[in-house]
């Protein structure tokens, strides 16, 4: 199985945000005689951090595949079932993360640059990146490739 594109995004501000999260509300908990709600409060963001903290979409000869951060939530979608790619923008009221949106399941970790994915069942789904136009290119490589 060769591996033909691989890139992976990290979501700063989603890291940055629970980092600090963390270290404005620990001191404060600390403070207020609730040190057995420490390791909740300093392990939440690590979790939140390991589940979700960076996403990797990779496309080898036969599938495309993406996961957040350690791999828990993750997807893998065989080429041949891939209709076409263009590159889009998801908009700001569908935020990030995964979730359902009007134009299919959207898949972001941060910004708005996303990858319309359109499967031959004729459903949709968004790939946020932070470099679309070469997903795009290397999806369309790879859909040509598999057929």
């Amino acid at each position: 199985m060769a591996q033909l594109y691989r890139h992976t995004q990290v979501g700063r501000i989603l890291i940055t945000a629970l980092a600090l999260g963390a270290l404005i509300a620990a001191p404060i908990v600390a403070m207020s005689r609730g040190i057995v709600l420490l390791p909740v409060i300093l392990g939440a963001p690590v979790v939140g951090i390991l589940l979700f903290g960076w996403l990797t979409v990779e496309i080898t000869d036969d599938h495309l595949r993406f996961r957040f951060g350690i791999g828990l939530f993750r997807r893998s979608i065989p080429l041949d079932r891939i209709a076409g790619a263009v590159r889009t923008r998801s908009s700001w009221l569908h935020g990030w993360g995964i979730h359902l949106t009007p134009r299919g399941w959207l898949y972001n970790i941060g910004g708005l640059d996303a990858v319309e994915i359109r499967l031959v069942s004729g459903r949709s789904l968004l790939l946020g990146t932070d470099e679309p136009d070469a997903l795009c290119a290397a999806l369309r490589q790879s859909i040509h490739a598999s057929s």
